[in-house]
């Protein structure tokens, strides 16, 4: 079904409608309207606006993105915080791993079970290293001004993806791409 708007009043409190962006200028409430039916308003005072009229998809979708700056910033709060976090722990897996090595080559029964802690420990430095450098890369990102957009497409990452992971780089499309690109293919006999 099209949309279009209903009237260049908001039914709320009669102000008047931008046309670009289907905002009340008065309110702040955005009208979207279904061919054939009376408007609709989202949202109750005090609103931010939807920013965009259409269908329901693009009206949530302008709003995301008009919220777009808030993520953005408490982002840089949140990557910059586990930065630090960070660093921290790979400081402290690198202690713990030297200790262990050093402990495992002494002359003792337990050298074996010294040794697997060291492995393990190793590992646990090596994926805190690799935390570390995504993180890091998202913080340079923001700084050179291009968070949130895909490094694989160069289109914009949905918003939800990028609350849900600051430090995403791919958007979902990308990554499901990238993921299927891992997958072993299997040969098939017929």
């Amino acid at each position: 079904m099209s949309t279009s708007v209903f009237s260049n009043h908001c039914p709320s409190c009669n102000g008047a409608i931008d046309p670009t962006t289907g905002a009340c200028c008065k309110c702040g409430e955005v009208v979207v309207t279904e061919t054939d039916s009376e408007p609709v308003v989202f949202g109750d005072k005090p609103s931010i606006g939807i920013l965009t009229t259409g269908s329901l998809e693009t009206a949530v979708a302008a709003k995301l993105d008009a919220l777009r700056p808030q993520v953005q910033a408490e982002a840089r709060r949140t990557l910059a915080a586990e930065a630090e976090l960070l660093q921290r722990s790979c400081g402290i897996l690198q202690v713990d791993l030297a200790e262990v090595q050093n402990n495992a080559t002494a002359e003792n029964g337990e050298a074996a079970v010294q040794w697997a802690e060291a492995e393990r420990l190793g590992l646990t430095l090596a994926h805190c290293q690799q935390q570390l450098q995504k993180v890091s890369a998202a913080l340079y990102r923001l700084m050179d001004g291009v968070w949130g957009v895909c490094t694989g497409c160069g289109r914009k990452i949905g918003l939800l993806r990028l609350i849900a992971d600051p430090a995403v780089e791919l958007c979902l499309d990308c990554a499901q791409k990238a993921e299927q690109a891992k997958r072993p293919t299997r040969n098939r006999r017929r």
